[in-house]
């Protein structure tokens, strides 16, 4: 663009200074369909926008939570902490969580109209991207002690899978050190509470879960459709045998 060579010196530093403003709103009415070019999208703009609109709704979510959903590795129950917080002058809701190895990772949670929680964050460190979904259903009472939903994430094979999850809160606010000594465990059946027992219940059923696996194939057609279901239903079968 040489638009600001036909303009004087204090008419080019105004337009030079709204031209984002300018492209924003001329994406904006372009007709659907019309490719968007450039480093703005809007969708990651939205999502900037809703992280921090969150802090206004969130103010009953805040705190220290224990997860419990079925392990990748064992049909058992996997318990790790998570924590959702004020980012501070970020203006956004981050969420962090204890991974079973030790780990924490962390990210950012949206809350959509006080009924779901949006949470999003990565399973490794960078620069590996794996990216973790949670999605939590949100009761109407103020005072939140557990939550239900799904999480998306690849298992160790990097295939998606997709589990119920059940968030216990165990404070109403995030502290740093009381977070650090929480542990991220597997819990034998043996040691189960009459809580975490019926915990496991609802997460860990063959229900419970929908996976999908990556078979290799120099072309996928409906035969690799057929292949994946005929595995994962024997895995099925000697699941439910054991």
């Amino acid at each position: 663009m040489r638009l600001y060579i036909k303009v004087n010196n204090i008419s080019r530093k105004k337009l030079l200074g709204d031209i984002d403003t300018i492209y924003d709103f001329l994406t904006e009415t372009m007709p659907a369909g019309t490719p968007r070019v450039g480093k703005k999208i809007p969708f990651l703009k939205q999502l900037a926008s809703q992280s921090r609109l969150s802090t206004e709704k969130s103010k009953n979510l805040e705190g220290t939570y224990m997860s419990y959903s079925c392990s990748s590795s064992v049909r058992t129950l996997k318990a790790e902490p998570f924590y959702l917080t004020h980012a501070g002058d970020n203006g956004h809701l981050a969420c962090g969580r204890k991974s079973v190895h030790g780990f924490v990772r962390e990210g950012i949670a949206i809350v959509k109209e006080q009924q779901m929680l949006y949470i999003l964050l990565n399973a490794f460190s960078e620069p590996n991207l794996s990216l973790v979904t949670v999605y939590m259903q949100l009761p109407f009472l103020e005072e939140v002690k557990i939550l239900k939903g799904l999480y998306l994430v690849p298992d160790y094979n990097q295939n998606p899978i997709a589990r119920r999850i059940v968030f216990v809160k165990l404070s109403d606010t995030y502290d740093a050190s009381e977070f650090a000594a929480l542990n991220a465990r597997l819990i034998p059946h043996e040691e189960f509470t009459d809580t975490e027992k019926a915990i496991f219940d609802y997460t860990c059923e063959l229900t419970d879960s929908l996976k999908m696996c990556t078979l290799p194939s120099p072309k996928l057609d409906l035969r690799d459709l057929q292949a994946e279901k005929t595995l994962l239903r024997k895995e099925a079968e000697l699941e439910s045998s054991l």
